[in-house]
């Protein structure tokens, strides 16, 4: 998402010859620290060709305080020994339903779906 942010912005630029303002400059750093990337956000910052106002500090410290609360409750979460359910999905061929759960290999077929699992992996790398 952030790639084709910045793709769009360059385009904006380059094809469109739009010469970006604060604004649009506000909308990367917001794109940044949406993604958690904090640090990058702010390096793109102390990099601006104008000079960040007040609204590009405040969208980057708002990023910080979402990135620093999401930390803090994965602590919480970890402490008070909350469980994540497990990803699970259900595939239905030959009019028979086949529950698959995330870490689950109680099906009769395990070894062969993670086979044909691992070759389709190795053709999408391609």
């Amino acid at each position: 998402m952030v790639d084709e942010g910045f793709s769009f912005f360059d385009k904006m630029m380059k094809v469109y010859r739009i010469v970006p303002k604060i604004e649009h400059y506000g909308c990367m750093v917001d794109l940044l620290g949406r993604a958690g990337l904090v640090q990058q956000a702010y390096d793109y910052i102390c990099k601006m060709p104008i000079q960040p106002n007040d609204v590009i500090w405040r969208t980057l410290l708002a990023s910080e305080r979402r990135w620093s609360d999401v930390h803090t409750m994965r602590k919480v979460i970890l402490k008070e020994g909350v469980k994540k359910v497990p990803g699970q999905s259900l595939v239905e061929l030959g009019n028979r339903v086949h529950e698959f759960v995330m870490g689950d290999t109680s099906h009769a077929q395990t070894d062969a779906i993670y086979g044909v699992l691992l070759e389709m992996m190795k053709l999408l790398r391609l």
